[in-house]
């Protein structure tokens, strides 16, 4: 980016150089966590300061217009990494809900749609021993509210992995 802006330096200015630094900050803050994306921001802001806001090759800046704008490029560029990476974990719990959505509706349909209670209980369990990656067991109370000696588990052959997806 520094090279691409010191290029194009002589046409544009170095508010231009700026914006393209800034752009490629948004383009990571779509694309990496939010350390990395702030560490870029920083980086940038100072790469800009040095080589592109007058006087070059330090970090002062005289001209209160260019303070103005350093600042406004640290809090585009730190919004926008906090606000992508936001995004990408609401991305991340939306997905969760939808797997333990569908998940739950398996369970459902497997212990409602059986005619045999016994079978709807091992279909119930393997859809939950496949979403859990675990194996589990229901404990079915008895009619008079005791529990009993035994739970129900699936049978041995819903252990085994299916093929096919």
């Amino acid at each position: 980016m520094a090279l691409l802006g010191w290029l194009l330096l002589p046409y544009t200015g170095y508010v231009f150089a700026g914006l393209v630094f800034l752009l490629a900050v948004i383009v990571a803050a779509v694309r990496l966590g939010r350390g990395p994306v702030l560490t870029m921001a920083a980086l940038s802001a100072f790469t800009w300061d040095y080589f592109f806001i007058p006087p070059r090759f330090t970090l002062h800046i005289n001209q209160p217009h260019d303070i103005v704008m350093f600042v406004m490029f640290f809090i585009v560029a730190f919004s926008m990494g906090h606000l992508t990476t936001r995004l990408r974990q609401r991305e991340q719990a939306e997905r969760r809900r939808q797997r333990q959505t569908a998940a739950l509706l398996r369970v459902t349909q497997s212990a409602a749609l059986t005619a045999e209670p016994d079978r709807g209980l091992e279909e119930a369990l393997r859809a939950i021993n496949e979403f859990l990656r675990a194996d589990t067991a229901v404990v079915v109370r008895n009619m008079d509210r005791s529990l009993p000696h035994a739970v129900h588990e699936p049978a041995p052959s819903s252990q085994a992995p299916k093929s096919g997806g």
